[in-house]
């Protein structure tokens, strides 16, 4: 009776704190999981933000989208979930090993290992199939992924033309061999309860079968085995679930490996290792008053390059139009200009007004030939970026500065006639607006950053050639800025005291 009392006691003490455990974890897994997926997603930005241009082209957009979409959730669920879970399913059959130590002795330490190695063995002989299954449906979401843009991208032509199949096709062949895989690993990782299971219920009928030769022992034995069955049916699930998040785990690292989540964590301590995660907005110090050029290479090849200057000086106030055809490289000089790409050969310096080389040098407006800029209004699309806009309320000069700005673009007194309009809602992807009046908005977004250096590459090609005459007129007037702008169209170039032809310094 004293045994039954000692006995009794510690079950008790030990379901006690298991159930509080358990509830606690599971509560605490919510906000563990969201909060993962926070900072999972500042370190995903933050990496790719870092690397350069030529390793970004490499990857690829598509790569990055599914990233930080389909499988960013795959990491948090797939694996980082198991991992914790882990951890409560692991005290779990802790407790329910010791109940049976406690309950059958020392006899119940081989079917204890047998268990053991049993599961063991199962995560061994299935990791490598489930490491395949996991790299087979990475690589199906990225070309699902990568056929759904491209049918976004060309919805037009599909309408005129009706050729969908082109994308339904593949398409659909990609999704059914994703979920191929997606169901073989399933399987894979429901397989050890089926086999628990068997097992368990097959010992259970074979205890019993020897036990009717001596009907006295089953009687005497039947409370223990009642006991072990009630034991074992709760530990089998939590033995499957514990496999599960091992196989889960397993099928999720290619994830992990294909997008260097671990480069990504160093680098993320190693850059923000302060209590503030998110850098502050950057501030220049000194102004550009030339950038220099001395047999400058640029290319995407060291074997092919493209472009060859010996001698060029960019000077403030003296803007300037580098002109050439398609594939010539203008966009690999002025990404190579702005330091995204790295020289092939000689040097490219940004000089200050003591004539000293400026390093690292961060007051550059960008404006590609098609921005993509987010906002439901125009005026968030304005302030995209540019947090200091949002002050126009309190300081006069602000707004004044917004309206001047959106004169020299020629967006005031021609679809916008009031400050006010800047706040009606403009649609998902502003498709109110047409294409023209897009790129003037981005235009006077880049503007009103007021930065030292700014560089068009093509980005007037969208406007009629009076539109582009007048707002190209408009910016180069702006003083105190290194203006370079970056052009195929021949009737821009009367603008221009200064222009390149890259024609002469091509090596193609």
């Amino acid at each position: 009776r004293n045994v039954d009392k000692f006995f009794l006691s510690n079950m008790l003490i030990t379901v006690t704190l298991w159930s509080f455990l358990g509830i606690f974890v599971r509560y605490k897994i919510v906000s563990l999981m969201a909060n993962l997926s926070k900072d999972l997603t500042e370190l995903v930005v933050i990496n790719f933000s870092n690397l350069s241009i030529k390793k970004i082209e490499k990857i690829g957009k598509t790569k990055i989208s599914v990233l930080t979409t389909i499988n960013l959730d795959k990491i948090i669920y797939g694996v980082c979930n198991p991992l914790m879970r882990l951890v409560e399913q692991f005290f779990t059959i802790v407790v329910g090993i010791y109940v049976i130590y406690m309950y059958f002795g020392e006899k119940s330490i081989v079917f204890l290992i047998f268990a053991f190695l049993l599961i063991i063995s199962l995560v061994f002989s299935t990791r490598k199939k489930s490491y395949e299954y996991g790299l087979l449906e990475v690589k199906k979401n990225k070309s699902v992924f990568y056929l759904l843009s491209l049918f976004m991208e060309n919805i037009r032509e599909i309408l005129l033309q009706g050729n969908y199949i082109y994308y339904s096709d593949p398409m659909s062949k990609e999704n059914y061999q994703k979920l191929i895989a997606t169901g073989n690993a399933r399987f894979l990782s429901d397989l050890p309860r089926r086999i628990i299971e068997s097992i368990l219920y097959f010992s259970i009928c074979f205890v019993a079968i020897f036990g009717l030769l001596d009907s006295s022992e089953i009687v005497s034995n039947i409370s223990s085995l009642s006991v072990m069955l009630l034991i074992l049916q709760r530990i089998s699930p939590l033995v499957q679930q514990a496999y599960q998040a091992i196989f889960s785990i397993f099928n999720n690292l290619p994830i992990i490996s294909e997008y260097e989540i671990l480069n990504s964590y160093i680098l993320y301590k190693e850059k923000y290792r302060s209590k503030v995660i998110k850098p502050k907005a950057y501030i220049e110090q000194r102004t550009i008053k030339s950038i220099n050029l001395r047999n400058l290479s640029v290319g995407h090849f060291i074997e092919t390059p493209l472009l060859l200057i010996p001698s060029l000086s960019i000077h403030i106030n003296e803007p300037i139009a580098i002109m050439g055809q398609s594939g010539l490289g203008k966009s690999t000089l002025v990404e190579t200009l702005i330091g995204l790409r790295h020289p092939l050969s000689g040097s490219c310096d940004f000089l200050d007004n003591q004539g000293l080389v400026v390093k690292n040098f961060k007051s550059i407006s960008y404006i590609p030939q098609n921005s993509q800029v987010s906002g439901r209004t125009m005026f968030e699309m304005l302030s995209f970026g540019n947090p200091n806009l949002k002050k126009y309320e309190k300081d006069k000069k602000i707004k004044s500065q917004i309206i001047n700005i959106l004169k020299i673009c020629c967006i005031w007194d021609d679809f916008i006639y009031s400050f006010d309009e800047l706040f009606n809602n403009i649609g998902e992807g502003a498709t109110s607006l047409s294409g023209g009046q897009k790129q003037r908005l981005t235009l006077a977004r880049a503007l009103l950053q007021n930065k030292n250096i700014l560089i068009f590459d093509e980005s007037t090609n969208g406007l009629n050639n009076y539109l582009e005459k007048k707002i190209v007129s408009n910016i180069i007037n702006t003083q105190s800025k290194i203006i370079i702008f970056i052009t195929h169209n021949e009737d821009l170039l009367s603008i221009f005291k200064n222009v390149i032809n890259l024609k002469d310094y091509s090596l193609k």
